[in-house]
């Protein structure tokens, strides 16, 4: 007899990370920050190794670049933090956050031309829809 035909199983091992990185987007989000939400130093260097396995995996996600990126922003990891943050504009130009951190990450490197460019195309950005004049 035939043995029923399973459903096959989309990457296992890639959705703990993923879900890692969607939980510290948003636990990063300004609302948290807002109401004094932080992580302490153990939860960012348990969250750090899925971040980097989740951006392995998707490698086109900024959504993923940008988690770990806030990662490395709140462990003050300038350069490794840029370097996410440019990943992420490289995949999605008008991400309003990674350009607001990029200028902070630069400010903080001693690069303030780089600050100033991320600065100036976040204000060439469309407001957003909604938004008061």
């Amino acid at each position: 007899m035939a043995q029923p035909k399973q459903p096959a199983r989309s990457r296992p091992s890639a959705w703990r990370p993923i879900l890692v990185a969607a939980v510290l987007a948003f636990a990063f989000a300004g609302p948290a920050i807002q109401f004094g939400y932080t992580l302490d130093d153990h939860a960012l260097d348990e969250a750090l190794p899925h971040l980097e396995v989740s951006v392995r995996l998707e490698a086109g996600d900024p959504w993923a670049h940008l988690a770990l990126g806030q990662c490395y922003t709140e462990q003050k990891r300038w350069p490794e933090a840029r370097r996410e943050y440019e990943a992420t504009l490289s995949i999605d130009a008008s991400s309003a956050g990674a350009l607001r951190r990029l200028a902070e990450a630069c400010r903080e490197m001693g690069d303030p031309a780089g600050a100033r460019n991320a600065e100036a195309r976040l204000g060439a950005l469309p407001a957003p829809r909604g938004a008061q004049p």
